[in-house]
């Protein structure tokens, strides 16, 4: 077996958990390199839920999967902890996994594009105005919102940003996307679940830009008038399950719920 690592290098807990996983991986004859690239099983990722998203774009690239071991706060989409590295390195060389696949959001903008795992977000510029976003839905005009910003997050993304914003939890294996206004300055300002195979378009309206962030990071920043459409990514993220556990148990536990 061999597989690519990325590593959360700012994390101190993560150089001890590199060095433990190289002898590991020596011992279970795994070969580990840096990075992603063509010709690898998997991809191990140690950090937080950056990290895993890191790996997840490169990796979807190549058609690879990614596991991850979790050096975060939550890492959410980690299915490792730090104290059962060898059991899933074990389960991982006698083929004791699975993949999900997630669905991914897609965006094309301005003679750009862009694929996110979690979300894709468009959001105000200057602190103290909002923007004016106006929504097409399938090609009919649902509203304009006068906000912070609008998230447009995937079932995998629902448990992040759009949460916070007061969007609901989405089991993965729904084939739908999340919209959620951030501080929206409207009557109608609930978030909505939407088709996954929705076409979502938005225009910037007013005399504010909006900025384009993509699994949160600047991707663009579009002027009044300028638009971005939204749906289906065409490819999906692999993640890598060693110990299955489903969505009511992972939402428990990362969040905390009370047994």
């Amino acid at each position: 077996m061999k597989a690519g690592l990325v590593v959360h290098r700012d994390r101190p807990q993560a150089a001890a958990i590199v060095e433990r996983l190289r002898a590991e991986a020596m011992a279970r004859d795994i070969d580990l390199v840096d990075g992603v690239s063509a010709g690898l099983d998997l991809v191990v990722a140690i950090g937080g839920d950056g990290t895993m998203l890191s790996a997840l774009a490169a990796a979807m690239d190549e058609g690879i999967g990614v596991i991850g071991v979790n050096v975060g706060v939550v890492g959410y989409l980690a299915d490792v902890e730090p104290d059962r590295l060898e059991e899933a390195l074990d389960r991982l060389v006698a083929g004791e996994y699975t993949i999900e696949e997630r669905l991914t959001v897609a965006a094309s903008w301005e003679g750009a594009a862009a694929t996110a795992v979690n979300d894709i977000v468009l959001e105000k510029i200057e602190s103290q105005h909002s923007v004016r976003l106006e929504f097409d839905l399938d090609g009919e005009r649902l509203v304009t919102y006068r906000a912070d910003g609008v998230i447009v997050a995937t079932p995998t993304g629902s448990t992040a940003y759009a949460f916070s914003a007061g969007g609901p939890l989405v089991p993965s294996g729904v084939e739908a996307l999340v919209v959620a206004p951030v501080a929206a300055h409207n009557l109608f300002s609930r978030p909505l679940v939407v088709s996954a195979d929705s076409t979502l378009r938005f225009v910037v309206r007013g005399h504010r830009p909006a900025r384009v962030n993509v699994d949160g990071r600047e991707a663009a920043v579009l002027e009044p008038g300028e638009w971005i459409e939204m749906g289906r990514g065409a490819r999906t993220a692999q993640l890598v399950r060693v110990f299955g556990h489903g969505f009511a148990t992972t939402v428990r536990s990362k969040f905390g719920f009370e047994k």
